[in-house]
């Protein structure tokens, strides 16, 4: 999801260039504290069967389908050292460290081995709030046979095409997984993601 912040738009009487985009200043540590506020993104609910595609379902249905609760936060807080670029994530007295990027609002975990980012949350411009991506996902192959589920979840955003690349489901060696929703023949046949954003505010 993109947040969009609003922009001072200057007129430009004696030049034909694009306008000036000032980013968001990023300046001295802040700490966030998760007070069990969150809120859905999205829910990605694709069945298989004759009629396959993506249908409409609420979290409570989710969660009394599937088992699946997605208000589990594991964390305490997180703290930002925007200075050195290094993001705390607290949980009782243990701490773990990450580096980090930001773009404007977007904050980036850094795979210290291959240098990728990972983006997982956002930081509003006042840093009142930060806001943490998680995804919950579930697959599920079931025919007249046998019936195989994995679900979990990941930082950050699964987007479609993750999705139906994420996992495949195994079963005595064999591969159960689907790459789009026209592989899901069977009725019950089911991949499920759902985006939260937890709300973590400013200490």
């Amino acid at each position: 999801m993109k947040y969009l912040l609003p922009l001072l738009l200057l007129p430009a009487f004696f030049s034909c260039e694009k306008p000036d985009v000032f980013p968001i200043e990023h300046k001295g540590t802040y700490s966030f504290v998760f007070r069990n506020k969150y809120a859905i993104s999205d829910i990605y609910f694709y069945k298989g069967g004759v009629t396959f595609g993506r249908e409409v379902i609420t979290e409570k249905q989710v969660q009394d389908k599937f088992n699946i609760s997605v208000n589990n936060f594991n964390l305490d807080g997180v703290r930002i050292d925007f200075s050195n670029m290094i993001l705390y994530e607290t949980k009782g007295t243990a701490c773990t460290a990450y580096s980090i990027s930001i773009s404007n609002d977007s904050l980036y975990y850094i795979d210290n081995g291959n240098h990728e980012k990972e983006f997982v949350g956002v930081v509003t411009g006042d840093k009142s709030y930060y806001l943490y991506f998680k995804t919950y996902y579930l697959y599920r192959f079931q025919d007249d046979k046998r019936k195989i589920e994995s679900s979990g979840s990941i930082r950050g955003i699964l987007s479609y095409n993750d999705a139906f690349k994420k996992e495949n489901l195994f079963f005595s060696g064999k591969e159960y997984g689907f790459t789009s929703p026209a592989e899901m023949k069977n009725k019950n046949d089911v991949v499920c993601w759902i985006i939260v954003r937890f709300i973590l505010e400013k200490r």
